[in-house]
């Protein structure tokens, strides 16, 4: 029975190695920081799934690992007019994208390169066309100047405040996926399930 319990270890910790999409647990917070769904698991983080409602927003905790290789879309993902924002690990306003291609949007590396970012967490909300993320003053996180270079529908914040809220409006709803690159689950694993299976790999080693 040891073996078999030890092996169902490995075998649980191989499964979530391999693992890179994370599926919305519920439904995802979206009121600041605090409300949102820390992704969970070990290595790239390649998909964020779920549903967004019309007038909802989901709030993602993200760890970005490559500055220069990152890029979060909906592209391909969505059939509806979607939005991305991106906020650093205090709240504050990265970049955001509603229109890179038709309705779907594109989140690059320019918003990062720009503000000189380093790696580490950040957090990645998705919404409908027009529900805006808003500081505690009620005022707009982003206005309609674009990063070098990009279009004009990425853009640079307006305030250097936390984001705590959203505005009212909103309207289509539907699955998502949101594709990444360069992004890591925001927390490893329980590091006591992978020293179970380095426990269990021993066991197994001294059975034999």
């Amino acid at each position: 029975m040891r073996a078999f319990m030890t092996l169902g270890a490995v075998v649980a910790i191989a499964g979530l190695a391999s693992a890179q999409v994370w599926d919305e647990v519920g439904d995802a917070g979206e009121n600041g920081i605090g409300d949102a769904q820390i992704t969970v698991g070990v290595g790239a983080l390649t998909e964020i799934r779920g549903f967004g409602e019309a007038f909802g927003a989901d709030v993602y905790q993200i760890r970005i690992t490559d500055i220069a290789g990152f890029s979060a879309s909906t592209i391909g993902g969505a059939s509806y007019d979607t939005q991305l924002f991106l906020f650093a690990a205090d709240g504050s306003g990265i970049t955001e994208n509603d229109d890179a291609s038709g309705l779907q949007s594109l989140i690059n590396n320019q918003g990062l390169i720009g503000s000189g970012a380093a790696p580490g967490i950040y957090y990645l909300a998705i919404s409908s066309f027009n529900r805006d993320p808003r500081d505690a003053d009620g005022l707009a996180m982003f206005g309609f100047t674009s990063w070098p270079g990009e279009r004009a529908d990425q853009r640079q914040p307006t305030s250097s405040n936390p984001f705590v809220s959203w505005s009212d409006s909103g309207g289509g709803s539907g699955d998502y996926t949101i594709f990444l690159t360069g992004a890591e689950y925001a927390v490893p694993a329980p590091a006591s399930l992978a020293l179970l299976g380095l426990g269990g790999l021993a066991a197994l080693r001294r059975r034999r």
